[in-house]
Parts: structure tokens; C-alpha cells; sequence
């Protein structure tokens, strides 16, 4: 028995059970936008995760892209505030807390979460909060309160730390949730 996940229906299995994603365990947003316009930014983030995962498996070729070159100058210039690179895009598993997760990049200093915008603070603090504690589980790297959104404005990378030291504490209380619900689901579906 194996963790696994599936990319056709974004599933994450421990021991072929299938569990939520630090996403699915997230409150949900209200984007203000169609859902033709939702799709579309959903697949422009999955083409940006793509090109971050390109660029840091060729040791931070370019490729000549806008972005990567401004991902390249942001990394050289947070280098002390980052470290070295741990991980990234990279699928994790929680045994203890039965969830999975793929961070965006984990450093020995900081986690990193590249998105096409800073968004709400307290959710993608969340989100951090759920990479957070895949990363210690997993022994990735040590508990930092450097919690890095990043976005690229089409000229250059920018970035906030969205550290809240609630976080944890509320997305674990999340991840009980999720278990809570489906329990009393199946309680009175029965």
C-alpha cells in the first residue's frame, strides 16, 4: 500500500484511501468572476506551476519566458530570507492528519506559494498552514513563520509573508472538520 495521487481527478490515496487536499479542506471563496473566467484562471495557474516546475528541474533555465526571468531575480534577491531549496511540486501526504498536499516550494527558511495574485491574507495563510505541516510531518524542513505568497505582476515577482500563527490551529481544526462531516453524512444517509 502506497500513497498515491491521481492527476485526472486531483485525488491524493494513503493506502489507496482516498483523503482531501489541502485545497478541498480550504473555506470556499467567492471569486466574483464567471465560471468560464474561474476555469480559465484555474488552468493559467496550472500552466504557471508548470513553467515553476520547468524551471527549477533545469537548474533555473529561463527559457527566455518574462516570468521565469522574474522568478529567477526575486529567488536571487530573497536568497538570504529563503535558503536552500528542499523541495518542490512535489506530492505530500499527512498519515497523521489523513490529508495530501503538492507545495509550491519548500526552503530550508521559508515555504513559498506562487499564485497569480496575493488574494485573502487568512486563506492563503491557511493553505501555508496545511504545507506547513506536511513539511515537518514529512521532515522536509523545520518550522518557519516565513510564509511567502508570491505573484508575478507581469513585470516582476512580488511577494508577502502571510504567517499567522492561528493558522495551523484552524486548518488542522479543518481537517477535522472534513472527517466530522462525512462521519454524520454517513450516519444519517443510512
Amino acid at each position: 500500500m502506497s500513497n498515491t495521487f491521481e492527476q485526472e481527478t486531483h485525488t491524493y490515496r494513503i493506502a489507496d484511501v482516498p483523503v482531501p487536499s489541502i485545497t478541498q479542506l480550504l473555506p470556499e471563496q467567492d471569486y466574483h468572476i464567471s465560471p468560464e473566467r474561474l476555469e480559465e484562471t484555474r488552468l493559467e495557474g496550472e500552466d504557471n506551476h508548470s513553467m515553476i516546475k520547468m524551471f527549477f528541474d533545469n537548474k533555473r533555465e529561463t527559457f527566455k519566458d518574462p516570468m521565469l526571468i522574474a522568478f529567477k531575480v526575486w529567488l536571487e534577491e530573497n536568497a538570504e530570507m529563503l535558503g536552500e531549496l528542499k523541495l518542490y511540486e512535489e506530492h505530500l501526504y499527512s498519515t497523521r492528519f489523513m490529508f495530501g498536499g503538492t507545495p509550491d516550494a519548500i526552503f530550508e527558511k521559508a515555504i513559498v506559494e506562487i499564485k497569480r495574485s496575493p488574494g485573502d491574507k487568512l486563506i492563503r495563510a491557511l493553505q501555508i498552514a496545511g504545507q506547513s505541516t506536511l513539511s515537518h510531518e514529512n521532515r522536509v524542513a523545520h518550522k518557519t513563520k516565513k510564509w511567502i505568497v508570491a505573484w508575478y505582476d507581469g513585470e516582476k515577482f512580488k511577494s508577502k509573508n502571510v504567517f499567522n500563527d492561528k493558522a495551523e490551529d484552524v486548518f488542522i481544526g479543518l481537517v477535522k472538520k472534513h472527517y466530522i462531516d462525512k462521519l454524520l453524512d454517513g450516519y444519517f444517509k443510512k
